[in-house]
């Protein structure tokens, strides 16, 4: 995906069907997935994929996209965190917060979304 070109819905759309490609059980599927993981790495080497992370997670259908958004997230919050200027920080750390908070409010959503929510957890830590 073009990094010069801003993170809309149908790019989401483009995501959602590629970690869906990466988690397809189906055996004949194989060059599909060894695709959808070559995407998936070009994204994580975009140094600013994680500024769209906030629109993914509002937009994406797939618990997947929205897993793996969350896991480059923690790792640039592992990486980079000290270089962030004070407000990037505060910003980031409120809407994974709020993220937790909405994910947990109910007993079902949470089941639903246990892994997202988990991870969430580990970005705050």
């Amino acid at each position: 995906m073009d990094e010069s070109i801003p993170f809309d819905l149908q790019k989401v759309g483009i995501l959602d069907e590629v970690t869906g490609m990466m988690y397809s059980t189906q055996a004949n599927n194989q060059k599909n997935v060894q695709l959808a993981n070559q995407m998936l790495s070009q994204l994580k080497e975009q140094q600013q994929f994680w500024t769209n992370s906030q629109f993914i997670l509002e937009s994406s259908q797939s618990h997947n996209t929205k897993f793996l958004v969350l896991m480059i997230l923690d790792d640039v919050v592992r990486s980079r965190w000290k270089i962030f200027p004070q407000n990037v920080k505060d910003n980031t750390r409120q809407y994974i917060m709020n993220q937790v908070i909405r994910l947990g409010m109910t007993e079902n959503m949470a089941r639903d979304l246990e892994k997202v929510l988990n991870k969430c957890n580990s970005i705050i830590v």
